[in-house]
């Protein structure tokens, strides 16, 4: 079920196409793309991410503009960590609650994002790993096995260079089994300094690399935050309060907002606020809440306490850490916006908490057999009703990539019938135009090698194209949101 149902939700969206900050990576890549693998990307690139920088360029070096290939990478990331969630979930919980946290995840609308957003995925494989780490920590803790802690180790040092976040749960994780065997009396374990090793490679990592770190950029950051050294903090409560409130009613991301910012990938047009499918998740979200609030005790709490106090920290580091990012870079109009993949990170380890704080001998206790059937029913039906959501936002994202699919078959044709072609050049005309790179070409993305002369072989035409006369002739198949990213001429 944890395997088929997410991967059958999400197998539309292999016919999806590229976003947003997928092409601003893309021309980094084509920047570097002479020297690579040997070097990084370009001095734009995150300081403290080097992995995810060769990640994505691998996959860009394997895939290059196959959207299928990139969005299968996506799901086989998201459904290995759908796995490891279920995995560590299961050392904490009753198997039937770890299936049915794992599954939410893996449907949750706003969870859906960051599967199909192709530069997403690095984030995705960096929670695959962390899981990884928290389950051989659990284990650790469970039977004292150093390889365990061996083996988080090696998970975490890979998982620092994806994302400076895995730092923070070095850091968090050692604190919190160090101080917790002090409680209980213990002695110190000397082996959880292996937990420190990650961090020391990446604030190293980080230390190398900050000379490149423009000092117009660092005076900027500087003076934001000396004018307002909370401002973090608010935007990270922001953040999360607005999550919450977006479980509850997910059209929030489309009506709060002003209309043409709001049409990307994670806000569709299913209804208003107070239509039936938005207020029947609100119900089902909110029965479900009550039976679990009347369902934590103490006795699961103290059982669990170690996971679920590393499991909070954890959310709360990466949530600030979000808030930091978005607070130097945008104010609080943009967090209404479209991009909430950061939820995914963040929902598995509320999620983690939340099994350590569920007694399901309690909730047998508590409830009738009457509340327990009404409480099971919503609970399944909160999982429904955001498979239903999630079906309906990829299935919107595909029909609005028609266009872009079929300029990738016709492009790649014509260059399979010419490449071989010793002086093989082109030009598209009235091409596709990218916000997010500046203004540039689509076809100089994809088609770097071929489309750099300045008296090209063969010239493309894009409006005599029997595609884009098709695609063009009914502007439902290009829809608003297409239109904001990209021109069309």
């Amino acid at each position: 079920m944890l395997t088929a149902a997410p991967a059958a939700l999400f197998s539309p969206s292999l016919f999806h196409y590229f976003y947003a900050d997928d092409f601003t990576f893309f021309v980094r890549i084509n920047n570097a793309a002479a020297a690579w693998p040997l070097t990084p990307l370009t001095q734009e690139a995150y300081l403290s991410r080097p992995l995810l920088d060769l990640l994505f360029a691998g996959e860009f070096h394997l895939f290059g503009n196959n959207y299928f290939l990139w969005h299968a990478a996506g799901i086989l990331f998201h459904l290995c960590a759908t796995w490891a969630l279920f995995k560590t979930l299961s050392l904490v919980s009753p198997k039937k609650i770890a299936v049915f946290c794992a599954l939410l995840f893996s449907l949750l609308l706003f969870n859906s994002q960051a599967v199909f957003w192709c530069n997403i995925n690095g984030y995705i494989l960096f929670f695959f790993l962390v899981l990884l780490s928290f389950y051989c920590l659990v284990r650790y803790r469970a039977g004292e096995n150093p390889r365990h802690l061996y083996a988080a180790a090696g998970c975490l040092l890979p998982a620092c260079f994806l994302y400076e976040h895995g730092v923070f749960v070095c850091a968090v994780w050692f604190a919190g089994l160090w101080l917790t065997g002090r409680a209980n009396g213990k002695k110190p374990d000397k082996k959880l300094w292996l937990l420190l090793l990650p961090v020391a490679a990446g604030v190293f990592y980080f230390t190398l690399k900050l000379p490149s770190l423009q000092a117009v950029t660092a005076s900027a950051i500087g003076s934001k935050l000396w004018a307002a050294p909370l401002r973090p903090l608010s935007y990270s409560l922001f953040l999360t309060l607005w999550l919450f409130l977006g479980f509850f009613f997910p059209s929030l991301a489309i009506w709060q907002i002003p209309y043409k910012t709001s049409r990307l990938l994670v806000a569709f047009d299913p209804g208003r606020i107070y239509s039936l499918p938005f207020a029947l998740n609100a119900l089902l979200l909110g029965i479900l809440l009550a039976g679990f609030i009347f369902s934590i005790s103490k006795k699961r709490l103290r059982k669990n306490f170690l996971v679920l106090i590393l499991s909070l920290a954890s959310a709360a580091t990466y949530i600030f850490l979000i808030g930091l990012g978005r607070s130097l870079t945008h104010n609080l109009s943009y967090l209404l916006g479209c991009n909430a993949y950061y939820s995914y990170i963040f929902t598995g380890y509320l999620l983690l908490a939340a099994a350590c704080a569920f007694d399901p001998e309690k909730y047998k206790t508590e409830f009738s057999p009457a509340l327990r059937k009404i409480v099971g029913g919503a609970a399944i039906g909160f999982v429904l009703t955001h498979a239903v959501f999630t079906h309906r936002l990829i299935d919107y994202v595909k029909d609005d990539s028609r266009f872009f699919r079929a300029y990738t078959a016709y492009i790649d044709a014509f260059a399979a019938r010419h490449k071989s072609e010793p002086d093989f050049s082109f030009k598209v005309k009235n091409d596709v135009v990218i916000h997010f790179t500046g203004k540039t070409r689509l076809s100089q993305i994809f088609y770097a090698g071929f489309t750099g002369k300045q008296k090209p072989k063969y010239v493309i035409d894009l409006h005599r194209t029997r595609f884009y006369k098709r695609y063009r002739a009914g502007q439902k198949h290009i829809s608003l949101s297409n239109r904001l990213l990209y021109d069309i001429y």
